[in-house]
């Protein structure tokens, strides 16, 4: 890690230079950097990430860099952060507890750290005039989950911090995800029913109260706020859905969102159509899904569904030239076929805020992998398609999804693809970066967790003598998040059951599995051959 200047377009001559680790950094000032970094031995915490954090001046050694802030061992990671108000900079030390909690502290006077009054399960998300701005993933007191609430930056840096005020609460089917602030504005964007929207919201300084302004940007997208004109109050979003090309939009204090670009369409739109469905889970929950095909398909086709259901990471609908994610084209080429294409917004994930996140936690699990048969079967029922004529699709914490799909329903699935995928799940926490995520899915070496682990963990429920779903795994040997030991001990078991495996494993790519294009479209071509394959052509 070196210093870059962006004005010059070149590394800073004696600037700041890190050894490559897993590394954390925030500027305190021009001349003075905050560093989160393995110091040496004891400075990374159990999975592996900084937990000592320094600040470095200009001019002189890492080595002479003094303490911030020291976390312990089984802390997930501490880390500097900087956000700016106005003209002051404020600086925060974010202490990992776990996955989903943290405890943040604020710099006051005289370099002292404060622990500020943000619950350990909430999300601190930005500073605008004088207001810290957080997300409740829990209730605090009478004040819902998924609300935003504010405290004064500089009472909270004196210590005195008193009760929060409410900027915005949810409904029943709008939901914060992202917030930015400029000099006056609080953009935030929301999630309406799965769909990307957002709000320009400001504050009256007089009473304190919040005031919020719709700004509609498009339909069945996905919408991420990617930079800011701080004095200009404007914000930068780019937007997408299936069958609209990545546009590069501006919204304002007044008017409606602007396009200042958009990527030329990379295929005849007008000859798909994409729809919003519902189906109804086993415990009668709804559950969303976003459905494309050809116009004018009649009759049962096959299905491609792909989900992921956990992290609090919402599924929205992206241009289906990147459908599903990291397949390429897939989805493209699946509907241009004839076939129905499938993104599933099953619970785990964020589409509805941290209570469908938390539906499916732990020994809540089972949640998603029903959400999945549930969507399944409502394609049969509605007759897109048919009972073992859908594959489904899941990367990462998706293989744990698929895994205990196909090994659960293989009379519902024809085809499983899984990448870079979950599998042994006694053993994951022991394997790369899987200790930090036990508050997800459950600790497998405490009994009582692992006996609702058990029951769905898809390696332990690979039984001999049994005929599962033709499987495509894909990973790379460089992956340092999931082990590829998970995909390859996966793939041996179910061969041995005499069931039909397909894998290929790259080398370079890490856990996004592909350092270059080449790669991403060799993959596309292999999973659309195994898709004709094992749903189309033996169905013949």
């Amino acid at each position: 890690m070196r210093e870059y200047d962006l004005t010059t377009g070149k590394f800073v001559e004696g600037g700041f230079t890190l050894p490559e680790a897993k590394s954390d950094v925030a500027w305190a000032d021009k001349d003075t950097l905050l560093v989160g970094t393995d110091y040496g031995a004891g400075s990374l915490t159990a999975s592996g990430y900084p937990r000592i954090v320094k600040r470095w001046k200009r001019g002189t050694p890492l080595s002479a860099a003094t303490l911030v802030k020291e976390g312990v061992d089984s802390d997930i990671s501490v880390r500097p952060r900087v956000e700016q108000d106005g003209a002051k900079r404020w600086v925060f030390i974010d202490r990992a507890l776990t996955f989903y909690t943290n405890d943040l502290y604020v710099e006051g006077a005289n370099g002292q750290l404060i622990r500020t009054p943000v619950p350990d399960t909430a999300d601190f998300r930005g500073l605008i005039g004088g207001q810290m701005i957080v997300l409740l993933n829990k209730p605090l007191g009478d004040i819902p989950t998924g609300s935003l609430v504010s405290w004064p930056i500089a009472d909270v840096a004196a210590g005195k911090a008193g009760a929060p005020q409410v900027v915005l609460k949810p409904t029943a089917t709008t939901v914060v995800e992202e917030v930015r602030t400029t000099d006056h504005i609080l953009w935030v964007k929301q999630l309406d029913n799965v769909s990307g929207a957002l709000l320009a919201m400001t504050r009256d300084a007089a009473t304190g109260r919040w005031a919020s302004r719709p700004v509609p940007l498009a339909d069945k997208a996905t919408v991420h706020l990617v930079g800011t004109d701080d004095k200009g109050d404007r914000v930068f979003a780019s937007v997408e859905g299936m069958l609209t090309p990545p546009s590069l939009m501006v919204a304002g204090a007044q008017g409606p969102a602007q396009t200042i670009q958009q990527l030329p369409a990379r295929f005849d739109a007008s000859q798909f159509v994409v729809e919003q469905r519902f189906a109804t889970s086993k415990d009668g929950t709804r559950v969303p899904y976003f459905l494309a095909r050809k116009k004018g398909v009649k009759g049962p086709v096959p299905a491609f569904i792909h989900a992921y259901g956990g992290f609090r990471a919402a599924q929205t609908p992206t241009y289906l030239t990147t459908e599903p994610y990291r397949a390429g084209p897939l989805g493209l080429f699946w509907v241009e076929d004839g076939n129905a294409y499938v993104l599933a917004n099953i619970r785990g994930g964020g589409e509805y805020g941290p209570a469908w996140h938390q539906d499916a936690l732990r020994e809540k699990r089972q949640n998603a992998f029903d959400d999945l048969a549930a969507v399944a079967e409502d394609l049969v029922k509605t007759g897109v398609s048919t009972k073992g004529d859908i594959g489904i699709s899941g990367r990462s914490n998706g293989g744990v999804l698929v895994g205990a799909a196909m090994t659960q329903r293989p009379d519902l699935y024809g085809a499983v693809i899984a990448g870079s995928p979950l599998e042994d799940m006694k053993r994951y926490s022991h394997l790369s970066a899987g200790a930090s995520w036990v508050a997800e899915f459950g600790d497998p070496d405490v009994p009582s967790d692992w006996a609702f682990m058990s029951k769905w963990s898809p390696y332990q429920n690979v039984k001999a003598g049994a005929q599962y779903p033709p499987a495509f795994f894909y990973l790379s040997t460089k992956d340092d998040r999931v082990h590829p030991g998970h995909a390859r001990k996966m793939a041996a078991k179910l061969k041995a059951t005499g069931s039909t495996v397909y894998y290929h494993e790259y080398r370079e790519g890490g856990h996004s599995v592909g350092a270059d294009h080449a790669e991403d479209a060799v993959r596309a071509a292999l999973l659309h051959a195994f898709l004709t394959r094992e749903l189309v052509e033996k169905k013949k």
